[in-house]
């Protein structure tokens, strides 16, 4: 059985305007070592409010940003730290624009408010309930007691059990001591 030209033109001819007839043009051409769905990283807000994310492992040339598309009616906002699986599309130069494709749970938080003591942060936020280990080297100056902002670490592929690795990235002050 013959197979059956395609709607409106002829076998293996394409229609004006398709991708495979736009493939030589700049602005039709599909790079095909770049990912449509990537894993990406929210890290704040442009001027509109816009979430602004970037790749949480990219292997194109150089850094990219990523201006994300609002969500839809009813969803909360993409939050800063929160983790997307992400379809993007490239705007210009090194400009990316993204859609959520799928919330991706579990993701640590961007940064720790807490407590140091004994090498460990004692989270402030109710919905962390683990605490976080502070390698060595990595305290920043703290000393027991005090309140600081940390941001996570890779977690060792050797250690799966225990609390997660952070590094201590400012001193806020004193527990208890007024500001």
């Amino acid at each position: 059985m013959a197979q059956r030209p395609p709607r409106g033109g002829r076998a293996g001819a394409a229609k004006p305007g398709t991708r495979s007839q736009r493939a030589g043009k700049a602005g039709g051409r599909h790079d095909a070592a770049r990912p449509d769905l990537v894993v990406v990283e929210i890290t704040g807000t442009d001027a509109d409010g816009e979430p602004i994310a970037r790749p949480v492992s990219w292997t194109g040339p150089g850094p990219i940003s990523i201006r994300m598309r609002p969500e839809p009616a009813g969803q909360p906002a993409l939050a800063p730290g929160e983790r997307v699986l992400a379809r993007i599309r490239h705007s210009r130069g090194t400009l990316y624009e993204g859609s959520t494709f799928r919330r991706l749970a579990g993701a640590p938080p961007g940064r720790i408010l807490g407590v140091f003591e004994h090498g460990r942060i004692r989270p402030a936020d109710r919905r962390h309930k683990a605490d976080w280990q502070v390698p060595e080297g990595q305290e920043g100056g703290a000393q027991h007691g005090d309140i600081v902002l940390a941001e996570p670490l890779p977690r060792p592929s050797h250690r799966v059990l225990g609390a997660r690795p952070a590094r201590i990235v400012e001193r806020l002050g004193r527990s208890g001591e007024a500001r």
